[in-house]
Parts: C-alpha cells; sequence; structure tokens
C-alpha cells in the first residue's frame, strides 16, 4: 500500500531515466514505462480504495458473526485501537478520492461542452468559470491529496508491524519533500520579458542552472500562491546558456497566456513592474 509514494518522487525516477538512458546495468530501465508514473500512481490508489472496502466488508462481518471470539482474541483495548483507527483512515480516504473524482467529473463536463456549439459570449464565460474553478480545484486538490499522512500515519497502530512496509517509502518521500524545498528555495533572477499575444516569454539570468534541450521546469511566482507550482519546457537550447558569453547567457520559456488562469496572474504581476506596458521589459527581478 506504501508504494503508491513511490510512482510520485520525481527525484528517484529522475535518476531512474537517467539510469535507463546510459549504457550502466541499469539500461534495462529504459523497457518500463516510467513516464507513466502518474498512471500507476493512480492505478494503486484505486487498488488501495477496493482492497479497503474488502477489508472494511470482512471485518464488518466478522464481528457480526463472531464478535465474542474476536474481542477475547484482540482485547478490548487493541478491538477499541482498530475501530478508531481504521474510522480516521476510512475519512482520509473519503477526502482523497472524492477529490479525484470531482477533478475526473470536471474534465469530463468540459470536454462534453467542448464539442457542443455555442455562442462566443456563452463560451467566454464558460471558460472563465472553468479557470476559477480549476484555480479552486488546485488548492483543494493539495490540502485534500495531504490527507495520505493521515491514512497512512493511522495505519500504524491500525497494525503496528505495517511500519517494516512503510519505512522505506516513507524515507524515499521525506527526502523527496527535502530536495523539493532546497530547490525550489533556490531565488533565480528574472533577466527579461517579452509578450507577444497570447505568448509570455521569460528569460532567466543563470544561477547555476544546468539543463538539456526538451527537459522542462516547474515555476512558482510566491506572490501568487507559495503552493503553486507549474510545469513548463524549456524553449531556449542549452547552448543560449553555456556556449554565450557575457551578459546575453540565458534559459528561456515561453508560456501562453490564458485568459482567467495563473498564466494570466503572472502577466498581470509582472506589469506591475511594467506600468507602461512596453517590452521587452529589461529588469533583474528575483522570483
Amino acid at each position: 500500500m506504501a508504494i503508491v509514494i513511490v510512482p510520485v518522487t520525481r527525484t528517484f525516477l529522475q535518476w531512474l531515466n537517467h539510469q535507463a538512458a546510459s549504457d550502466s546495468c541499469f539500461s534495462w530501465l529504459k523497457y518500463l514505462p516510467l513516464r507513466k508514473n502518474i498512471v500507476f500512481h493512480k492505478i494503486i490508489a484505486f487498488v488501495v480504495l477496493f482492497a479497503s472496502i474488502g477489508h472494511i466488508v470482512c471485518h464488518l462481518g466478522n464481528w457480526a458473526e463472531a464478535a465474542s471470539v474476536t474481542t477475547a482474541s484482540f482485547g478490548k483495548a487493541r478491538i477499541y485501537i482498530i475501530w478508531t483507527t481504521g474510522v480516521c483512515m476510512a475519512v482520509a480516504q473519503f477526502f482523497l478520492y472524492v477529490t479525484f473524482m470531482f477533478e475526473h467529473q470536471h474534465q469530463h463536463s468540459n470536454t462534453n461542452i467542448k464539442h457542443q456549439h455555442q455562442h462566443q459570449h456563452q463560451h467566454s464565460r464558460y471558460t472563465a468559470a472553468v479557470d476559477k474553478v480549476r484555480r479552486a480545484e488546485f488548492q483543494i486538490f493539495w490540502i485534500n491529496h495531504h490527507m495520505f499522512i493521515v491514512f497512512l500515519g493511522f495505519t500504524i497502530p491500525h497494525k503496528p508491524d505495517w511500519v517494516l512496509w512503510f519505512a522505506i517509502p516513507a524515507l524515499m518521500y521525506m527526502y523527496e519533500k527535502i530536495q523539493r524545498y532546497r530547490r525550489g528555495s533556490r531565488p533565480v533572477i528574472l533577466k527579461e520579458v517579452r509578450y507577444i499575444e497570447p505568448v509570455l516569454e521569460l528569460r532567466f539570468e543563470p544561477t547555476g542552472m544546468k539543463f538539456q534541450d526538451g527537459q522542462y521546469v516547474f515555476l512558482c511566482c510566491p506572490r501568487l500562491g507559495r503552493m503553486e507550482w507549474h510545469p513548463f519546457t524549456i524553449s531556449s537550447p542549452e547552448g543560449d546558456l553555456f556556449e554565450t558569453e557575457g551578459d546575453k547567457k540565458f534559459m528561456s520559456l515561453h508560456i501562453k497566456v490564458i485568459p482567467g488562469g495563473w498564466t494570466e496572474r503572472l502577466k498581470q504581476y509582472l506589469e506591475r513592474m511594467n506600468p507602461q506596458k512596453s517590452y521587452p521589459f529589461v529588469r533583474g527581478v528575483r522570483a
């Protein structure tokens, strides 16, 4: 069950991808769908859900048929701990899966409406509503998804020897969070901003960053939300960073500005330092 954590440890997955692309003894990893980690994460989550339902049904049946024998085997104190932690785990799991179903239902309804013929005004209103809902969903998703800590935490008193299975994934997750905090708290210099509707180009000054063509970065603007990290593909070749001399070195991102979304809020935030809206806008901003 704790293996559900492993597919979201990006540092570990990055290491696996590097090994798969190398000529090492781990090159056989290239035959594994490592880039389908989120799909694998969801599959494990649903397996845990159905296993939990079966676990609960079996316990209820056992309690209904042989309550006295169960109490005698475990003891009243242990039975109380099992039922209390079990209820807490069920509540935490409820929040986890309700968030996923809400997200899935929203995506399905969004797809259906896109196939309908509507007036432009109605479409623009719907788009704005979707973006508002999407921003709310991110906050709900982030908070509710961390209920897995409650779920897995109560599993330890529920079944104490389970900690042996939980230890390695938990350590991997803790290491991942430390690495994310270390990388995420390192400021970068926003060197130049260009805008040609609807594309916003951000050029960053090199601060010890290394990348290869085709890679992507997670971008966070603390003023817009410290929890929000959004992935964007690096649009500049690595030669612009490593082969160019002097002040011309940069790494760029080309971002499509979506009305009502996080990208538009990012553009509006940058325009506070550029009230004339004249581009390119050159200024060193710590981001």
